[in-house]
């Protein structure tokens, strides 16, 4: 596991943090899906005007680089994501008895970051040599609806990290005068 440092405002803080860093990484997968579309397009084109074997050489030298980057994404985020987890209850050494408690609504917000991924990855894993345009086109409108991202639990826990955040602030201001 690479280490990872929570912020001086708290498990609040880190959530918060690595809300900021999914929506970082959302923009990183649909780059990369957008890629894929231009090299569909490509190899699309190619087959429309019977050169089969331009549609193949797209195919395997732009095609499934493409795949592969948006695989290299994906292990990116999951790793990322276990390493966030796994951070907030191991250097905490909580137990989650509290539900109003700092570290366990952040602890939600991580799991809401979650599933958002798990459902991103699902879909954005089918992606193949074979897919089509429109499908890989449907999985980006699917991807930018954001549906755990906007999640109403989701805008509840990170208004309140938002207020969490700013008392860690003034607390470190108070203190420092």
């Amino acid at each position: 596991m690479r280490r990872v440092n929570c912020p001086a405002n708290g498990p609040a803080g880190y959530a918060k943090q690595q809300f900021e860093k999914a929506r970082d990484f959302q923009k990183q997968l649909l780059g990369v899906l957008e890629a894929t579309l231009d090299v569909i397009s490509k190899c699309v084109a190619a087959q429309e005007v019977g050169d089969e074997a331009q549609a193949y050489v797209i195919a395997a030298t732009e095609i499934e680089p493409v795949l592969i980057l948006l695989h290299e994404t994906l292990n990116e985020i999951n790793d990322w994501l276990s390493d966030a987890q796994l951070h907030l209850a191991m250097d905490r050494g909580v137990t989650f008895t509290d539900r109003n408690d700092e570290v366990w609504k952040s602890a939600v917000v991580l799991d809401l970051l979650e599933m958002d991924f798990q459902m991103k990855a699902a879909v954005v894993y089918g992606v193949t040599i074979e897919s089509t345009f429109d499908e890989v086109k449907s999985m980006i409108a699917l991807i930018e609806s954001e549906p755990w991202l906007e999640h109403s639990e989701m805008n509840r826990g990170i208004a309140w990290l938002n207020s969490i955040s700013n008392q860690y602030k003034e607390e470190q201001t108070r203190k420092r005068k």
